[in-house]
């Protein structure tokens, strides 16, 4: 068993190095955009593509699977983003799954770093197949904050990208239609309670030019975020690859307290951003596969204070199914 999985690994070897070598240049564009691996928001239910469950219909793949997936982003001022998320989904009853995860991160930077548990997301997602190749998936979900969003470096608050937890109690739902090789989604997420108790503004670290650069959060109240997209799957045997178009739109500003008390709107928080994304998976066998997804910024918004902007975002995702129908 482990000489065949090392000789499957050295088959690989050639395609994942081509898939690293092309995603390393996309993600060396020096653009931000807001980013989903913090908020949870892009990878949900029924907003998570689910290449080879959702194009095939293979109900194989419908049933319990557990992913672990490391994360590597680069944020706001160069902030460098270590996620390490165990994942686990289980089907309750035919077509209904229960997904929860909880991410592990480390973050650091020119001010300072942190590291812990990050927020607990969790949905129950129902999909209906109307043929082999055409589906609808519908999720309820929700985001649990870990964290109210207050680390200090040396007794002065970190701004939000220093944050392992956006402080806010979410409610998010989505839907995703299937057609072949084709998948279009979209969702919405709220804020249902703000627990965000961040102190960051730049006078509060005199003389540290650095501090300056980043965006001001102190005592922040998120928007809430449409998601909308858009993606093209490729089946080549065993190795599957996608390609798409994710854009979140904030509609309505986030606020901040200033330093003399008062609750301000922050110009150019609202809008778009629009992201390209793409993924490659290798299934070993049904119990087994081992993917790569990554994404870069095309378009931006003006002022993101949330922490969650990204310059590029890589993951790795190994999955294992277990109590597969014979």
């Amino acid at each position: 068993m482990l000489f065949t999985f090392i000789k499957k690994l050295f088959e690989m070897k050639k395609i994942l190095g081509s898939i690293l070598l092309i995603s390393s240049v996309f993600l060396c564009n020096k653009s931000n955009a807001q980013g989903c691996s913090d908020a949870g928001f892009c990878t949900i239910g029924a907003l998570n593509p689910q290449i080879i469950a959702d194009t095939l219909g293979d109900e194989r793949y419908l049933k319990n699977n557990f992913h672990l997936s490391p994360t590597f982003a680069l944020g706001e001022q160069g902030v460098s983003i270590w996620q390490y998320t165990p994942e686990v989904n289980l089907t309750l009853i035919k077509g209904l799954m229960w997904q929860a995860k909880m991410p592990y991160m480390y973050v650091y930077g020119n001010l300072g770093s942190n590291y812990g548990i990050g927020d607990v997301s969790t949905a129950l997602t129902y999909t209906h197949y109307f043929k082999k190749t055409t589906s609808l998936a519908v999720t309820l979900g929700s985001k649990i904050p870990t964290h109210n969003a207050s680390t200090c470096e040396n007794g002065r608050p970190l701004p939000m990208p220093y944050q392992r937890s956006l402080g806010t109690y979410d409610g998010i739902i989505g839907v995703k239609f299937m057609y072949k090789t084709w998948n279009f989604s979209a969702g919405y997420q709220t804020v249902l309670a703000n627990k965000n108790e961040n102190g960051f503004l730049s006078s509060r670290w005199t003389g540290d030019e650095d501090a300056g650069n980043y965006f001001v959060s102190n005592k922040l109240d998120r928007g809430d975020d449409v998601l909308l997209r858009a993606e093209k799957l490729f089946i080549l045997k065993k190795l599957n690859l996608s390609a798409g178009l994710l854009s979140i739109y904030r509609i309505n500003k986030d606020k901040y307290t200033n330093p003399a008390g008062v609750e301000e709107e922050i110009a150019g928080s609202d809008g778009i951003t629009l992201n390209i994304t793409g993924s490659a998976t290798y299934v070993f066998e049904p119990k087994q596969s081992f993917g790569l997804n990554f994404g870069f910024p095309v378009v931006v918004r003006d002022f993101r204070s949330d922490g969650l902007t990204r310059s590029m975002v890589i993951s790795l995702v190994y999955q294992i199914n277990f109590n597969l129908k014979k």
